[in-house]
C-alpha cells in the first residue's frame, strides 16, 4: 500500500473520531447552558410550581432532573466509551502506521 492511500485511510479515520466526540460534546453543552439559563433565570422546583429557585439550586435542580428524568445518562454513556475507544484505536493505528 502506497502513502497516499495510507493517509487517506487515516484521514478518514480521523474525521469519524472527531465527528464522534462533537456528537458526544453536544449533549453536554446543551445541558450546561440550560443549567446556566436556570441558574441566572431560576427554574421552578418539581411539582411544586410556586417555588422559584435562582443559583445554584437552580443549576443542580435542572442538571439533576435532565440526567436522571430524561436520560442523557443513557445516552451519553455509551456515546463516551465508543468514543474514548475509537480514539485509542485511532491513535495507535496512527502510530503502527508512522512506524511502518
Amino acid at each position: 500500500m502506497n502513502m497516499s492511500t495510507q493517509k487517506k485511510r487515516n484521514r478518514k479515520w480521523m474525521i469519524a473520531d472527531a465527528v464522534l466526540w462533537f456528537v458526544t460534546l453536544v449533549p453536554l453543552v446543551v445541558l450546561m447552558a440550560e443549567c446556566v439559563r436556570a441558574f441566572v433565570n431560576g427554574t421552578t422546583h418539581g411539582l411544586q410550581s410556586d417555588v422559584v429557585l435562582y443559583g445554584i439550586p437552580a443549576f443542580v435542580d435542572t442538571f439533576n432532573t435532565r440526567i436522571a428524568g430524561e436520560g442523557y445518562l443513557f445516552f451519553w454513556i455509551p456515546v463516551a466509551v465508543i468514543t474514548c475507544l475509537f480514539t485509542l484505536f485511532v491513535v495507535i493505528r496512527n502510530r503502527r502506521d508512522r512506524n511502518m
